[in-house]
């Protein structure tokens, strides 16, 4: 009794309040894994947790307050947090780049267009495999209101299990304007509030019923030190960039991060993706980083969270 009313207000004052706020090194044990608290959501949906191992996202309600334990410090989620914000700074493609498995990782970005439909034949092509094709959705609120049937086709996918989709937080307005330098546009543009970018996003993906993933990309691969910083230390979030931009000329290797529009916006992408001859299993973007080697990556944990 005495522990619950000693839990109670810590779980319970991370309201909407704050509700950016991470629960820092709080963790709690669930089935045996550990799993870190992002944030408390609005009634009745619960609280928003990462396994720290596999680094799959869930939702969960509890009936009562759980017990709160010291999170592992070399965990895979912590270890991907400290990597990322030991990167040398820059203004483009800051984040993850390229997994720990021999094996690439699919992205499909849908930004805001105003072109109709979607790469439809793309889509379907990936659904012919024998098996749900591990693909990961870089999807915006936008995108999603201008294209609602297209949007509703792919949450069937999802939930029918004929692709096997990571939800990637894309923001909710991606914001772009032409003519502008790109070091002061997408979320450098004057008047941009980024945390209202990536919390209204994540907001819009839990009413349409998908549960985000950990991982962010910034729109146009985009950032600044400022909201880089507040994504993966306040947020809990991920960064995550590419290494194997396709209609940029940079090619499919093991451990690639690749990135193609699925809005027509990039065309060219999708056609080398289609035509591309890398036979390199692909996986979701959780196993490409929660049980790789992690020796590398240990020897760049400086950063302390």
């Amino acid at each position: 009794m005495l522990l619950n009313r000693l839990i109670l207000p810590l779980l319970f004052s991370m309201t909407l309040l704050a509700q950016e706020m991470v629960l820092k090194q709080s963790c709690l044990q669930l089935e045996g894994a550990e799993y870190t608290l992002l944030r408390k959501l609005p009634e009745p949906r619960g609280f928003f947790l990462v396994n720290t191992k596999s680094l799959e996202t869930s939702i969960h309600s509890f009936h009562k307050p759980p017990a709160l334990i010291r999170c592992q410090n070399s965990s895979a989620y912590q270890n991907l947090r400290r990597a990322v914000l030991n990167e040398p700074k820059s203004i483009t493609n800051r984040g993850l780049k390229s997994g720990y498995k021999d094996a690439y990782a699919l992205t499909v970005d849908m930004c805001p267009s105003s072109k109709e439909g979607f790469e439809l034949d793309f889509f379907e092509t990936l659904i012919k495999r024998k098996e749900a094709f591990p693909v990961s959705i870089s999807m915006t609120k936008k995108w999603a209101l201008q294209h609602p049937e297209e949007f509703e086709m792919i949450k069937v996918w999802d939930d029918q299990k004929k692709l096997k989709i990571t939800w990637i937080n894309h923001g909710a307005a991606h914001p772009y304007k032409r003519h502008i330098p790109i070091e002061k546009n997408f979320i450098n543009l004057k008047g941009v509030d980024f945390k209202k970018e990536v919390l209204d996003n994540e907001n819009f993906l839990l009413q349409e019923g998908r549960v985000p993933s950990v991982f962010y990309r910034f729109a146009g691969l985009v950032s600044n030190d400022e909201d880089f910083n507040y994504l993966v230390k306040e947020l809990g979030l991920i960064p995550l960039g590419s290494s194997a931009w396709l209609a940029k000329g940079e090619p499919i290797q093991k451990r690639s991060i690749v990135l193609i529009h699925g809005n027509k916006n990039e065309p060219l992408g999708i056609k080398l993706y289609l035509k591309s001859k890398n036979r390199s299993p692909v996986i979701g973007l959780p196993q490409l980083f929660s049980k790789g080697d992690n020796t590398i990556l240990l020897i760049l944990l400086k950063t302390p969270l």
